[in-house]
């Protein structure tokens, strides 16, 4: 059984944060260390080609439970050139998802078949278990485990991972700081947010305590995370061409029977996290209220048929 995890990440601040933070919480016990006893694990790293420097000497204990494979921007042909040449003079704002969907179908052109591709964010923050949880889907029958994700702030919750990772890597204890250094453009999916945005792709509602304290979050979303997917024989190219980005319509291509699909629908059986900086996505646009006319539009223009 083969699991083919997928990453691009460049640039050294990302990589550093990359490894320090998402690699470290990948390797724990219940994740890459359980995934590598029952199974073949190739994990396949897309970045740019002076970046690779930065990953050596700090990647062995990845190897311990992969085969890591790297990739280089300027080996990739794309618009008749190469990615590298695209990144250099594309639009900034645009980059980082269309950087992801070409290296993403760069990898899925070449896998074989039956084998689960694992897409990871190189900002993810993991919670233990998670892909043993994952791996156990997957024996159940499941071609595709979906999740919804919270998003941290990097400014107030990286120093706390920094001082003590593993007093985080449960999912509640995840969940919980989460909670407590929620990144500012995340508080605008509360249904009574103040400042609600206008891309709703998420709605939630606080869990509180007798107190008044908030001890936990539902939520409603419209795109979760394709944590694993293994395209079927049916989807064909089909399944390797999706639109938009990963988390848009890739699972729903490739996976032919919505049956084989699993949404995960709590945080304790899989519990994933972004973490970005502050500034990330603060300038946003804004809506009056999170109302049924403004997700009914929402879902209307933006959602995936």
């Amino acid at each position: 059984m083969r699991y083919d995890f997928y990453v691009t990440v460049w640039d050294d601040h990302f990589i550093n944060k990359f490894i320090e933070f998402s690699l470290a919480t990948q390797i724990t016990s219940g994740n890459l260390a359980a995934l590598a006893e029952a199974s073949d694990i190739h994990y396949h790293i897309y970045t740019a080609r002076d970046s690779h420097e930065n990953f050596k000497n700090r990647i062995a204990i990845l190897e311990k439970y992969t085969k890591v494979h790297f990739y280089f921007f300027d080996d990739i042909p794309f618009n008749n050139g190469t990615l590298e040449q695209t990144i250099e003079n594309g639009d900034p704002t645009l980059i980082k998802h269309n950087v992801g969907r070409v290296t993403t179908q760069h990898l899925l052109s070449s896998l074989p078949k039956n084998s689960a591709v694992v897409i990871l964010d190189s900002d993810l923050i993991i919670a233990d278990g998670t892909f043993a949880r994952m791996h156990d889907l997957r024996m159940q029958g499941k071609r595709a485990v979906m999740a919804l994700f919270m998003r941290l702030n990097e400014k107030t919750a990286a120093p706390l991972l920094r001082q003590n990772l593993e007093a985080y890597l449960q999912p509640r204890d995840l969940v919980r700081l989460c909670l407590n250094h929620m990144h500012p453009s995340f508080k605008k999916f509360y249904h009574n947010s103040s400042q609600p945005t206008s891309y709703m792709c998420q709605v939630n509602w606080r869990v509180e305590n007798n107190e008044g304290g908030q001890v936990g979050m539902i939520s409603h979303g419209l795109f979760p995370y394709p944590l694993m997917v293994i395209p079927d024989q049916s989807s064909g190219d089909f399944g390797k061409n999706f639109f938009s980005t990963h988390d848009y319509d890739f699972a729903l291509r490739a996976v032919s029977d919505d049956e084989d699909i699993y949404l995960s629908q709590c945080s304790d059986e899989i519990m994933i996290s972004k973490m970005s900086h502050e500034s990330y996505r603060n300038d946003n646009a804004t809506v009056d209220s999170i109302n049924a006319k403004n997700l009914a539009y929402f879902i209307f223009f933006n959602s995936n048929i």
